[in-house]
């Protein structure tokens, strides 16, 4: 997702400038037009590397939640809006969030909307907060909506926990693997290389194919060729995002048990945005574009951009969601009977509890079914290793008692 600077004029013939997260220019044009402005100069932020980026502490969702929290307190108790703001942006110790808000109090004091000012910071708050923000001062229903937000960030912090958890196995065991292999490569292989040549027999098939990984990846054209590749890629990292970024979204939501999880938890998002986006008068069009900053595989977010288009021809929902057939057709047809009562927005909710309920037994399940696979990776690596060193000598030793 891409970064657009833009300067707007709003109603009153006031300049506006920020900056907006979105997928391309048409979705960010329409994201700033949604607030309500003319848009004057639109334009894709370039991104220098800066090596001291990392210093900068970036805004956790757990610094969005108290945030949030803080802010729904505001209104709860009927505290002026900059007055509350102030009392937050004093007790705030992120950095980067407290420096936003210093920057929103100021668009505030300018005459900005929240929504507006919020919306400058996209890197804070992204787009479905934007847009609940937007719905929320339409509808005077902001401290319900601050409440919603702070459900969604919840759920994410929740399933997030439990991927990290389910994933520290298999990170473990990868990180395992992959020192092994670099000490084979770069220390055993080579050492034990020239022990190798001096014997007088003919060295086993996994051991020469060893030798010869070990000879290709420590010789120096191998290192200049993989450094100036490794440069290639970070300077054309966006045109190979771009290009490629969609089949590898698309293979990612065929591979067994990691592609269930991400569908479930993308279609999880998916129900619980959309019928909240709904249930607060905002159009089925426009909560599907804001769908599409919300959703991470770009596959599905390509599902929800074709929806768009059929909803805009005057077909439903359902139909665009069964006609790609990315999204389980559990969904679409309760979407269907939804559409047929009038009460999408019912629906969506139920089916947003039920796939959270889903996204949680799969999650807690991976680690034991991914087990016995990471197992036998174990074994198998470290075998490979042990055959390929002691073979030769297994085979030294049985020539000479003969």
């Amino acid at each position: 997702m891409a970064i657009f600077k833009y300067k707007a004029r709003n109603n009153r013939g006031e300049l506006q400038s920020g900056e907006i997260s979105a997928e391309s220019v048409s979705q960010a044009q329409e994201q700033i037009s949604q607030a309500g402005v003319y848009i004057t100069e639109l334009s894709e932020k370039t991104i220098s590397f800066n090596p001291m980026s990392f210093l900068v502490p970036k805004v956790k969702m757990d610094d969005l939640m108290v945030f949030n929290g803080q802010l729904e307190t505001v209104f709860s108790v009927g505290i002026p809006l900059m007055r509350g703001l102030e009392f937050i942006r004093e007790q705030t110790i992120n950095p980067t969030l407290k420096s936003a808000l210093g920057d929103i109090l100021h668009d505030l004091a300018e005459g900005l909307e929240f929504s507006q000012a919020v919306g400058k910071h996209p890197h804070i708050f992204d787009s479905t907060y934007q847009s609940l923000l937007v719905a929320g001062e339409a509808t005077g229903e902001l401290e319900n909506i601050l409440a919603k937000i702070s459900d969604i960030i919840s759920a994410k912090m929740d399933n997030r926990a439990k991927i990290n958890s389910a994933i520290f196995y298999p990170k473990l065991v990868l990180t395992f693997l992959v020192i092994i292999f670099f000490i084979s490569v770069y220390v055993i292989i080579p050492k034990m290389q020239g022990f190798y040549k001096n014997l007088k027999i003919e060295l086993p098939a996994i051991t020469r194919i060893m030798l010869t990984i070990s000879e290709i990846l420590t010789s120096p054209g191998f290192i200049i060729i993989a450094i100036l590749l490794f440069g290639l890629f970070f300077h054309f990292r966006k045109q190979f995002v771009d290009k490629y970024l969609l089949n590898i979204h698309t293979l990612f939501l065929k591979i067994p048990i990691i592609g269930t999880i991400i569908l479930e938890a993308e279609v999880n998002s998916f129900c619980t945005v959309l019928s909240l986006l709904l249930q607060n008068g905002i159009g089925q069009l426009e909560s599907l574009k804001i769908l599409r900053g919300v959703l991470s595989n770009r596959k599905m977010v390509e599902t929800i951009a074709y929806c768009e288009k059929v909803i805009a021809e005057g077909r439903s929902l359902s139909f665009g969601l069964k006609s790609t057939k990315v999204f389980p057709p559990l969904l679409s047809n309760f979407i269907t009977i939804g559409e047929e009562a009038g009460d999408i927005e019912k629906i969506l909710e139920k089916m947003a509890v039920y796939y959270k309920k889903r996204v949680n037994h799969s999650l807690d399940n991976f680690s034991k079914l991914i087990e016995p696979l990471l197992l036998f990776v174990i074994f198998g690596a470290v075998m490979g290793l042990a055959l390929a060193v002691f073979m030769p000598m297994w085979q030294m030793s049985s020539a000479i008692k003969h």
